[in-house]
């Protein structure tokens, strides 16, 4: 496991302040994985303590001054991932003036133009080196079967649209992802690690207990 663990703190993206906050909470968790297998050694020393006691302890311990950080970091992996998925379908997408009518007429005009054009010209139309972002915008305003793309196409066009018009965005979006790759991969070990030590044999009572501290009730 730490050479996992080691693999996942290198890989990491650089220090950046876009992602300062997962970061910190990063290096804040990380701290805990030597701690964590300590506690467990020390409950499992005393001689007072049966094995279903001394993991117990171990669940106090841990609650009083691990988990809460622990269950942060997962809540705001969930809404930073939450908060990408927006971003992406916002940085994908052109906005519009729905008032301006006649800008409105001419990219009707231009879808129409799309969907009666071949497959390559439509492609080049709105993916080429020099593709107008007239074209673009009218491709993705509607459902694309209007412009005559296949939904697969369509994202392709998407990808060109954010590449071209929102590169600090986008840039922004894929560096944020990066960090999250690494700290879900970083919680799932850290959560199999804990799963071990607690005692819990019981998977539902276990998730119960990892999530909101609830303590399994006595069978």
């Amino acid at each position: 496991m730490a050479d996992l663990l080691t693999t996942l703190r290198q890989r990491f993206p650089k220090p950046d302040h876009r992602i300062s906050d997962l970061a910190g909470m990063f290096e804040t968790v990380n701290t805990f994985i030597p701690v964590i297998t300590a506690w467990k050694k020390e409950a499992a020393s005393n001689k007072n303590l049966s094995e279903a006691g001394a993991s117990a302890a171990y669940r106090r311990k841990i609650g009083e001054n691990v988990m809460r950080e622990v269950r942060n970091m997962n809540s705001l992996i969930r809404e930073s991932r939450e908060k990408i998925s927006s971003s992406r379908v916002q940085v994908t997408q052109p906005t519009f003036d729905q008032k301006d009518m006649l800008a409105a007429a001419h990219r009707r005009e231009i879808r129409e133009f799309l969907r009666n054009a071949d497959t390559s010209q439509r492609l080049s139309l709105v993916m080429g080196k020099d593709a107008d972002p007239l074209f673009i915008n009218a491709a993705l305003e509607l459902p694309t079967v209007v412009s005559g793309l296949l939904e697969q196409q369509a994202d392709m066009v998407r990808k060109v649209y954010a590449e071209r018009y929102h590169p600090d965005v986008l840039e922004h979006i894929e560096l944020r992802e990066e960090a999250l790759e690494v700290m879900t991969a970083f919680a799932s070990i850290f959560k199999e690690e804990v799963r071990k030590q607690a005692g819990i044999r019981n998977e539902p009572d276990f998730d119960a207990w990892y999530e909101t501290g609830a303590e399994p009730e006595a069978a």
